[in-house]
């Protein structure tokens, strides 16, 4: 069994390896479990399932390998993590950090309101160890904001996120700024278009056009 979905850290072992052993089942010996997170941005930058660098874990060393096994069919760029739940947290802080530097740029954006910070963040990311993050309504899409409240589920020690916090605190101001300056402006209507994340992807989870 190979787990592709994103989860909370210690959903693997603290649930899941735990469940099956109350019924019996007891991982290595009656099954074997690995952690492989998807990693589906197949449209961009060329990338595709057999190229793209894919990170995987097993719960014992026989299901890491079963799992290479698997996966090698198809993925020529693996990456073995120590353990399922290494690999289970790798999805988790990768999207994490996305959404820290995404929230970023939109509380520059609200910081200065006299500034171009579209411009400014283009030209900084000329520098080769830098992001292209633009600021917008909000952060949007099905993955990024997820795995942001994952690490904080997943934490022993919530209160040493202050980053994380402090960027979920603030996803609806961008929106509620637009709003409060939409409604003193006197506007009695506003056409919205679009409420996915990104082109020809019915997906509208965490869209921050629907708070605005």
């Amino acid at each position: 069994v190979i787990i592709e979905s994103t989860t909370t850290p210690g959903t693997i072992t603290n649930t899941l390896v735990a469940k099956l052993a109350q019924q019996g089942i007891l991982v290595g010996r009656d099954l074997l479990l690995a952690c492989a997170p998807r990693r589906d941005w197949f449209n961009d930058g060329g990338y595709h399932v057999s190229d793209m660098d894919r990170v995987f874990g097993g719960v014992d060393d026989e299901s890491a390998d079963e799992a290479f096994g698997v996966l090698s069919l198809i993925c020529n760029r693996l990456h073995r993590a120590s353990s399922a739940s290494v690999a289970e947290m790798t999805k988790v802080v990768e999207n994490a950090y996305r959404f820290v530097e995404l929230s970023f740029a939109n509380q520059l954006m609200e910081a200065y309101p006299g500034v171009n910070m579209r411009e400014v963040l283009g030209l900084a990311s000329t520098k080769w160890n830098m992001g292209h993050f633009m600021p917008g309504l909000g952060v949007g899409g099905h993955c990024v904001p997820v795995a942001a409240r994952h690490i904080l589920l997943g934490a022993e020690k919530r209160e040493k996120l202050a980053l994380l916090s402090g960027a979920l605190a603030s996803e609806d101001d961008p929106a509620s700024g637009i709003s409060q300056l939409l409604a003193h402006a006197g506007a009695k209507s506003v056409a919205i278009i679009g409420f996915a994340y990104r082109p020809d992807m019915n997906i509208a989870i965490f869209s921050p056009t629907v708070r605005l």
